[in-house]
């Protein structure tokens, strides 16, 4: 074979290093001429990827293009103007779309609601999320990714029920012999009125509520000199509490459960002027955690799949399609801690179902993790004789009519 030597850049007598290098048809002796120019990043055809790319190379830096879906490379070289040489070849599409065309139904936290909840979402689309025992509210969007976008909030657990009664209310020109605070369950009270010899019984039920018919009492014929002790909201507290007030003298309710304050003044005929602002009732910290939000494409062990898990409990998620694991720990007020990563998305078409969405007051029986094409599961309410099925379909979405079951009805 006959050997050619070429100099790619102009030819220089001085400061002139060979490299010498080869191709297939014929070799090359390259001149490196000072103050080469660098080249910046080619052209990666679609499919393809660079590894280590960098926004630009010196002269004689070599990079491998690798095709995604196929073994197919091919090599690129910069030269001293700044040009990369070297053959580029089309890279084939991949068989199946990588990026889902739509977002499964989205992660609803403890005591939160969403309305019209569907199986599955187009992209682009937008749902709120409301808590069922605050105002609290946020809204998620569905990604071209098929991931859902936006903070997801934690919501406040149901305020159980207090154990006694606060200071009822007294109607105005009234009395409450040895007034206080708080009454046990079950405890009688008298009201009398100022100007009449009508009185009326209050009784402390369960759930902190009076029971007992409330009476209006007859204005006296001359306007008091003092204010009664103003009606304390439930959960609120008055400092140096008396049973009379003089005119202008003004009192500071505190809510015991917030920050929350407000004033009320004692003012002509005896009554109080001000606003009345509600307190939040009391709530204790949970003790367990939920069953923690997993990303898509990922799994519990089996051994570790419970619907609640103690304070320090541990649980391993691991992604279906490649070799990534993390962990995921119940920390103190029912929150999960730790870092979740993103799974990837299957290359092929799903063939199994994960876990349908069960909604607040319902149950299904022998609940797993996925499920074949085809499997139909029957979702009950706990609390009606309300149900539904749900159908596995062939692109691994759920299909099937979600309905809401009714709360527990409070004895």
């Amino acid at each position: 074979m006959t050997l050619e030597l070429k100099c790619i850049t102009e030819l220089h007598t001085t400061n002139c290093t060979f490299t010498p290098y080869t191709t297939k048809f014929q070799a090359f002796v390259v001149c490196h001429k000072p103050g080469a120019i660098n080249c910046s990043t080619p052209y990666i055809p679609v499919h393809a990827h660079l590894t280590d790319r960098r926004l630009n190379y010196n002269f004689g830096d070599r990079i491998t293009v690798t095709c995604n879906t196929s073994s197919d490379t091919f090599t690129l070289q910069c030269h001293n103007k700044g040009l990369w040489s070297g053959p580029v070849i089309s890279c084939p599409a991949p068989l199946y779309p990588v990026e889902p065309v739509r977002c499964n139904s989205p992660y609803i936290p403890r005591y939160g609601s969403i309305d019209n909840l569907r199986l599955d979402y187009n992209i682009g689309t937008s749902v709120r999320i409301t808590c069922d025992n605050s105002t609290d509210s946020y809204s998620l969007r569905c990604n071209s990714d098929g991931f859902w976008a936006g903070s997801v909030l934690s919501c406040p657990a149901p305020v159980e029920a207090p154990e006694k009664c606060s200071a009822p209310y007294v109607p105005r020109y009234a009395t409450i012999q040895d007034l206080r605070m708080s009454y046990d369950f079950n405890e009688r009270i008298t009201v009398t009125c100022d100007n009449s010899t009508t009185q009326f019984t209050l009784m402390c039920h369960t759930h902190g509520l009076w029971s007992g018919p409330v009476v209006s009492c007859p204005e006296p014929y001359r306007p008091p000199e003092q204010c009664n002790t103003p009606y304390v909201p439930r959960y609120a507290t008055i400092q140096g509490l008396k049973t009379s007030y003089d005119f202008n003298e003004r009192i500071t309710v505190v809510c015991d459960n917030s920050t929350t304050q407000f004033t009320l003044m004692c003012s002509m005929h005896g009554l109080w002027s001000g606003p009345v602002v509600s307190c939040l009732e009391p709530y204790r910290p949970p003790t367990m955690c939920n069953a923690p939000s997993i990303p898509r494409y990922s799994k519990i062990s089996a051994r570790n799949l419970l619907t609640s898990y103690d304070l320090g409990a541990r649980v391993n998620v691991r992604c279906d399609n490649s070799s990534v694991r993390f962990a995921l720990r119940c920390r103190t007020g029912g929150l999960w801690e730790g870092q979740v990563q993103a799974c990837p998305a299957p290359v092929e078409k799903p063939i199994r179902c994960n876990s349908p969405y069960i909604p607040k007051y319902g149950s299904i029986d022998n609940l797993r993790l996925d499920y074949n094409v085809g499997d139909s599961v029957r979702i009950t309410c706990d609390n009606s004789t309300d149900s539904y099925n749900l159908r596995c379909n062939s692109d691994g979405f759920w299909t099937g009519s979600v309905l809401s079951c009714p709360a527990p009805i409070e004895e």
